[in-house]
Order: C-alpha cells, then structure tokens, then sequence
C-alpha cells in the first residue's frame, strides 16, 4: 500500500492564533494578514499557490483586506485550488 502525500492546507489571516481544522493528516501553513504581518506573507503564499505548493486555501476574511482577499481568490481560481471563505 503507497503512503497518501499530506495535504497542504494554507490558511490566510490573523497573527497565527487563530486557526481552522484541516483534519488530522493536513499540514498547515499560517500566513499572516498584511496588517498583521506586513504584505511579506500575501507574496509568500501567492508564490507558493502558483509553483504548485499549496492544495487548499482557507482565508479568514475577518483578517484580511479586500485586495489580500481578493489576490489569493484569484491566484487560487488560476491555479486549480479550492478556497473556502472563513469570516
């Protein structure tokens, strides 16, 4: 039996503390909001969903401006991963 590869789950908002399930398996990725962490991690995440690194976003739109919100959205569509909104 081949061993299943985790899923990459990034989550978008906040400072870190707040988080969503992902399940047992996924590994997940906080990137901070661009009020919290500056646009550094916006960049960071949107490389990594267009080199193919990413499998899922959840943005938690209670964080997030709506042109964070708005670039992820779009890099996702682009690339095939499915986004769910969190507020």
């Amino acid at each position: 039996m081949g061993l299943k590869a985790r899923e990459r789950v990034a989550v978008l908002g906040g400072d870190g503390r707040h988080t969503v399930d992902a399940g047992p398996e996924a590994r997940v990725r906080i990137y901070r909001s661009p009020r919290d962490g500056g646009t550094g991690d916006v960049r960071r995440l949107l490389d990594s969903i267009r080199a193919g690194g990413v499998d899922r976003v959840v943005i938690l739109v209670r964080f997030n401006s709506h042109s964070a919100t708005d670039s992820v959205r779009r890099a996702c569509k682009r690339a095939g991963v499915p986004v769910a909104i969190k507020s």
